[in-house]
């Protein structure tokens, strides 16, 4: 039997998270057996991260800078060529940056550098290649055929590929113009999708929201304990907020919640707004933290309500006179539970109470109350 392939994997995270294509095909390649590493020119957290048990490996200032005197003194002459290179083709900092991943790629003992897009990827694979003599391929995409950032350095890096992929026929003809011989070498392999096993039951489906920092004060895992004892598949938790000391994404393993959370962590404001819009019910499990700080007012509690969206809370510090309903004791799970199922279960209900949130909102919680503020920067006799 054949040993597995050590494949080096070079993308970006720069939009958060993996591309859902890059976390599909990272996953499969591991289902098939092949040993991954994976390198990302950028880094930012978002809902698909790189598959359990996938080591990564960042583009970090420190570490590239420090491997360049070892990389230079184990091959003086090929780094000075190539840092010559890197200089006329104005891709310097992709050649510093392989000199470190070079390095961790041969003490992984990669074998195959697979790089998607066209760009600084493809770039920084290519010095990956010419330091460790290990096979390059590439995925070419849409952005980088129209609006390559350095042409010269796409053609130098195609050249020395073994593999040349594109997910469209429309993209290998481009290729064809633009590159001639070199363009009738690619291939046409296209993207893969997970194939939904039953769309149906998605449209059941009830989407619980809570929107708040990864912090103890938030009862993220009274929320959790809450979704493993409702233990109902037409149940769904979304959760959006910035990292902090709760490991949300390890809880949601450590639960075995996979199949019924998500984790979006930070999104953009277009995004939140459509979460809001899509869910069916928002929470927010407030309690007195361990260090002893409790909550304000939750802003997205109000965001919440203004999008007539029904609440389950906590009695907790100022939320009951923000929310009338539904309200369970801090850290009752079980209480935490039984309320999101009785809205779950409910549409009218869900109705009900949403409509009249906005209108708490509306009457209570409008612009008027800056006015108030303003009306109070006065030194009073």
């Amino acid at each position: 039997m054949p040993s597995p392939l050590k494949l080096a994997y070079i993308t970006s995270m720069a939009t958060g998270g993996l591309a859902g294509f890059n976390y599909r095909e990272l996953k499969e390649l591991k289902r098939l057996g092949t040993e991954i590493t994976l390198f990302v020119t950028k880094y930012v957290l978002g809902p698909y991260m790189a598959p359990e048990g996938v080591p990564t490996y960042r583009a970090a200032s420190v570490s590239i800078l420090s491997s360049q005197v070892t990389s230079f003194l184990s091959q003086p002459l090929k780094y000075l060529k190539l840092f010559s290179d890197s200089v006329s083709t104005r891709t310097t900092v992709d050649f510093l940056i392989a000199n470190r991943w070079a390095k961790i790629m041969r003490e992984r003992e990669c074998e195959w550098i697979h790089c998607h897009w066209g760009d600084h990827k493809l770039y920084i694979g290519y010095y990956c290649h010419k330091l460790t003599g290990v096979p390059l391929s590439v995925t070419l995409h849409g952005y980088d055929l129209y609006a390559n950032p350095n042409w010269k350095m796409l053609e130098r890096s195609l050249k020395v590929c073994c593999q040349i992929i594109t997910i469209s026929e429309y993209n290998r003809k481009l290729l064809i113009d633009r590159f001639g011989k070199l363009g009738e070498r690619v291939k046409v392999i296209r993207l893969s999708a997970d194939l939904v096993p039953d769309p149906e039951k998605y449209k059941d489906k009830k989407y619980v929201l809570i929107v708040g920092g990864f912090q103890p004060r938030k009862g993220y895992d009274i929320l959790l304990e809450a979704i493993k004892i409702l233990d109902r598949d037409d149940i769904h938790l979304w959760v959006v907020g910035y990292d902090g000391p709760v490991n949300v994404r390890g809880m949601v393993k450590e639960y075995g919640l996979q199949d019924r959370v998500t984790v979006f962590g930070q999104v953009s404001d277009e995004v939140l707004n459509m979460l809001y819009a899509f869910c069916d019910i928002f929470t927010m499990p407030s309690r007195i933290g361990p260090d002893g700080v409790g909550e304000g007012l939750p802003v997205s509690l109000m965001e919440a309500m203004s999008w007539e969206k029904p609440i389950v809370a906590t009695y907790h510090t100022g939320i009951p006179e923000l929310v009338p309903d539904i309200l369970v004791q801090e850290n009752d799970a079980k209480g935490l539970a039984e309320g999101i199922a009785r809205l779950a279960d409910d549409p009218d209900l869900r109705k009900k109470m949403g409509k009249r949130n906005r209108g708490i909102i509306r009457d209570e919680y409008s612009n008027k109350n800056v006015k108030k503020l303003l009306d109070a920067f006065k030194v009073e006799d």
